[in-house]
């Protein structure tokens, strides 16, 4: 523990009421998004993250959806990847 502040230099009420809500928040959402208790079936952190999970599944659907098929692809494959393979029908990658 150093020397104590000087009035001047010490943050003010406003501030000190800030930084204490703004930890209080980091706090909730680190209690949601990191359950070091584990995530039970009926725990509203479950919940959460399989609502996240299938938004995102349903938005790459919709966007894989929208997109034009390749008709320059072999026989079983889905699609062409970034780094040039296949994506086969069964989801192995050629």
């Amino acid at each position: 523990k150093g020397p104590p502040l000087a009035p001047h230099s010490r943050p003010s009420e406003a501030t000190v009421k800030r930084l204490a809500a703004e930890a209080e928040m980091q706090q909730k959402m680190w209690d949601l998004f990191v359950p070091e208790g584990g995530i039970r079936f009926g725990d509203r952190r479950f919940w959460v993250l399989l609502s996240i999970v299938l938004g995102l599944h349903a938005a790459n659907m919709y966007k894989d959806s929208r997109k034009p098929r390749d008709l320059g692809l072999p026989e079983g494959a889905v699609r062409r990847l970034p780094d040039g393979g296949l994506l086969v029908g069964h989801g192995a990658i050629a």
